[in-house]
C-alpha cells in the first residue's frame, strides 16, 4: 500500500493523524447539526408523509463518526496500531453507509420538493430542504474525499507501529539470548535459536 512520509507536506504523521480525527469529528457535530434542523423543519410540513427514519438513520451514523473519532484520538495517544487500524476499517463501512442513506434521503428530498404546489402555504420550510439537500451532498462528497488521503495517513502511522512493536520483540528477545546463553540452541547452520537447548532432549 502506498506509504506517506508526511502530511500534506507539512505535519508528521501521527500529527496528521490527529487533524483526521479533529477534522472529521468537525464533519460529524456539521452532520448531526443538519439533521436536527431537517427534522424541526420538517415539523412545519403539512399536507406530505416524510419518513424521517433514514435522517434518524444519518443522525445515528453521525454519532458513530464521532465515536471513530474518539477510537482514533485513542490510538494515536496510546500508540496503538489494532485501534488505528481499526479505525480505518471502520470508516470504510461507515462511509458505504453514509453514501448509501444519502442517495435514499436525497430520493425522498426530491419527492418533497416536486410536491410543493400541493402545499404552497409551506414554501418557506421547502426552499429549507432544497438548501439542505445540497449542503448535505456537499459534506458527504468532501468527507469521501478526505477519507481516500487521510485513510492512507492513519494506516502509514498503524503499519509504522507495527513494525515498532516488532522490532521491540526482536530486540526483547535478542537481548533475553544474551544474557541466557543456557537457554541458547544452536540450528545445523550454528545460529542460535531460542528455546529447550538440544541436548534436553538426549
Amino acid at each position: 500500500m502506498v506509504q506517506i512520509s508526511r502530511c500534506c507536506g507539512l505535519w508528521t504523521i501521527p500529527v496528521g493523524c490527529m487533524a483526521t480525527a479533529a477534522g472529521y469529528s468537525i464533519f460529524a457535530l456539521i452532520g448531526i447539526i443538519l439533521c436536527i434542523a431537517k427534522l424541526a423543519n420538517l415539523s412545519y410540513l403539512t399536507g406530505y408523509t416524510y419518513d424521517n427514519s433514514l435522517t434518524y438513520v444519518g443522525l445515528a451514523l453521525n454519532v458513530a463518526l464521532l465515536l471513530l473519532c474518539n477510537l482514533l484520538f485513542l490510538g494515536v495517544v496510546r500508540k496503538n496500531a489494532s485501534l488505528c487500524f481499526a479505525w480505518v476499517a471502520g470508516m470504510a463501512l461507515w462511509a458505504c453507509a453514509n453514501m448509501s442513506v444519502a442517495v435514499l434521503t436525497t430520493d425522498q428530498d426530491i419527492d418533497l420538493i416536486n410536491s410543493e404546489g400541493a402545499i404552497a402555504k409551506d414554501a418557506g420550510p421547502i426552499s429549507n430542504v432544497h438548501a439542505g439537500m445540497i449542503a448535505t451532498w456537499i459534506l458527504v462528497v468532501s468527507e469521501l474525499l478526505l477519507l481516500i488521503y487521510c485513510g492512507l495517513v492513519v494506516h502509514t502511522y498503524a503499519q509504522r507501529l507495527s513494525r515498532e512493536r516488532i522490532f521491540r520483540e526482536l530486540s526483547a528477545t535478542r537481548s533475553s539470548a544474551e544474557h541466557n546463553p543456557e537457554n541458547v540452541s544452536y540450528g545445523m547452520d550454528l545460529q542460535p535459536v531460542m528455546g529447550t537447548p538440544l541436548y534436553a532432549y538426549s
